[in-house]
């Protein structure tokens, strides 16, 4: 085999190993119930609401963070507040994958009552400075990426 070959090869074998690697998130039947049953729920989910509990006590956080891919905002956006909430550690990860999500979504916030907004600003709200997650952006970061980084009106939708 001449060198480009093996380099092909050995880039190939790389490649399924990895591959291999990458866990496949299956849920269960009651987690498919539960997440269908919060996908058509036409009310609003609060953090006081049972299932806003059920859907947090439910799943592993390797199940909340493929769920923040669902698609119905409604569920990642619940998904990632959940992980916001248990101090996920890769939480701004997640966000700057969805950084660019700009589906609009009826907010679950039962202070202010319902509200259309962004996928992205939701997920970006959730980690404000001042919020109970231990790895929440700072006033700077938080300011940067609001006002200048990320352009709300004008991204392409997930």
């Amino acid at each position: 085999m001449s060198c480009n070959m093996k380099r092909v090869f050995g880039l190939f074998v790389l490649i399924v190993l990895i591959s291999s690697c990458k866990k496949d998130i299956v849920l269960s039947s009651n987690e498919n119930k539960l997440v269908n049953q919060i996908s058509k729920n036409k009310t609003l989910i609060n953090k006081d609401d049972l299932l806003y509990h059920q859907f947090k006590d439910s799943f592993t956080t390797d199940k909340l963070v493929f769920l923040t891919e669902h698609k119905n905002p409604k569920i990642r956006c619940l998904a990632f507040s959940i992980l916001a909430e248990k101090d996920y550690p890769d939480i701004q990860k997640v966000f700057f994958d969805h950084a660019y999500d700009s589906i609009e979504y009826v907010s679950f916030d039962g202070i202010c009552g319902s509200s259309a907004i962004k996928v992205n600003r939701f997920m970006l709200l959730e980690l404000y400075p001042t919020s109970g997650c231990k790895y929440r952006f700072d006033k700077k970061e938080f300011d940067y990426l609001y006002k200048k980084h990320i352009d709300f009106n004008n991204v392409n939708s997930k």
